[in-house]
């Protein structure tokens, strides 16, 4: 019920659960919304943060460069993750981080499939990089912009995907 109430299975009556699929709209809806929360989660980062929190980003980072180079989408998208969690936490906001973990859930088949496409993989991780120099010089209007452009980048992959 938990499950149906996140909207990640569907219960029809009488039959076996299923795997909810998500319409185009609801999937722009969730970009949407994620990309919005996660401005204001970088803003902050950006803004708040001592250089010593944000460099707790770095090991993950560097996971997602390796990954990236050796064209490896499992550790990549795991890593991205990792690197998107930290982030919530640095933050510190929890209403944000509880509404954000809840959206990943319902995007997570989805973003892998946006990052096994050609080339996604180490476009990402420069956008990841870009955002790093951002925190680190301070920049929350920057960083802001660079995690709203992240994740329009993967909604038009994904666009491209479904339209086909």
């Amino acid at each position: 019920m938990l499950l149906e109430k996140e909207g990640l299975v569907e219960i029809p009556p009488r039959r076996r659960p299923r795997v909810a699929s998500l319409s185009i709209k609801e999937i722009r809806d969730i970009y949407r919304v994620r990309a919005n929360l996660l401005e204001l989660i970088a803003g902050d980062i950006a803004r708040d943060m001592s250089l010593d929190d944000i460099r707790t980003l770095q090991p993950i980072m560097q996971v997602m460069e390796t990954a990236s180079k050796a064209g490896d989408v499992n550790a990549y998208f795991w890593a991205n993750i990792d690197f998107h969690e930290r982030n919530t936490e640095l933050a510190g906001n929890r209403t944000v981080k509880k509404i954000v973990d809840s959206l990943l859930l319902r995007t997570l088949r989805l973003r892998r499939i946006g990052l096994s496409q050609p080339g996604r993989l180490q476009k990402s991780y420069e956008d990841h990089e870009r955002l790093c120099r951002a925190y680190e010089d301070r920049d929350p209007t920057l960083a802001a912009a660079l995690i709203r452009s992240n994740h329009a980048t993967g909604l038009s992959v994904l666009e491209k995907i479904y339209s086909q």
